[in-house]
């Protein structure tokens, strides 16, 4: 209420409060920005303040202006502390403000029930699928010589080694259905023509293994829900 008076008192009077020393200390600091269009920077500025504020209200940080921030930068440059290879203020705050952040997503997800984590799982089983079975033929081309076939069963506890070895034709072939194909360009007029022969859906992850994984996912919900709203209502 009294924030609201005060602005209104300044529009009476054709004044506007001074920005406060946070805000100042963000646009500053965005005055040294770097590879952004002037949206994007809007847009990051607008994001970056709505987080630090959203800290500062939770007291997870100490508020601070334009000199305590260029003191924290300095002081990390000096020690090598946290932030030391950032090369500028503006990377150091972009830092800070990711740390910040993962500070506001740990505070939302000590928040959360366990009752509240079962529910995101339930309610989102997209999410926690096992990994499906497939069988794949991969036939090998250069030009128009076949120079050899293969033929690959991707699974759970074999999908991460697969794509270690050939990232491309796994990834290519984890996209496609029973029946269906894709051509890879390995380059030097090769190319690998993969079929997929079969896919079997193998159910659902339960619960207790991928617990602290649904945690996590609804406390990063929930953040960007808080977030959102707070940039919402800044505007």
């Amino acid at each position: 209420m009294i924030a609201l008076a005060l602005a209104a008192v300044f529009a009476l009077i054709g004044c506007t409060p001074a920005p406060d020393p946070l805000t100042e200390a963000v646009h500053a600091v965005y005055a040294q920005s770097q590879g952004l269009t002037a949206e994007q920077a809007d847009a990051h500025r607008a994001r970056d303040l709505a987080i630090e504020r959203w800290a500062i209200e939770w007291e997870l940080v100490e508020p601070f202006d334009l000199a305590a921030l260029e003191g924290e930068y300095q002081a990390s440059r000096a020690t090598g502390g946290y932030g030391a290879s950032a090369s500028s203020l503006w990377e150091y705050f972009r830092l800070r403000v990711e740390s910040d952040a993962q500070s506001i997503r740990d505070a939302l997800a000590d928040e959360q029930s366990m009752d509240e984590v079962e529910q995101y799982y339930d309610a989102n089983p997209q999410s926690f699928e096992r990994q499906d079975r497939l069988v794949i033929e991969v036939a090998e081309w250069e030009g128009t010589r076949a120079i050899g076939t293969s033929r690959t069963t991707i699974d759970e506890t074999s999908v991460r080694a697969l794509q270690e070895g050939d990232d491309a034709v796994i990834a290519a072939a984890l996209d496609l259905e029973e029946g269906e194909q894709a051509v890879v360009d390995r380059g030097a007029g090769r190319q690998a023509l993969i079929t997929c022969l079969s896919r079997v859906e193998t159910g659902l992850l339960p619960f207790e293994e991928v617990v602290q994984a649904a945690a996590f996912q609804l406390a990063e919900a929930r953040f960007g829900e808080q977030l959102a709203q707070r940039m919402g209502a800044a505007e």
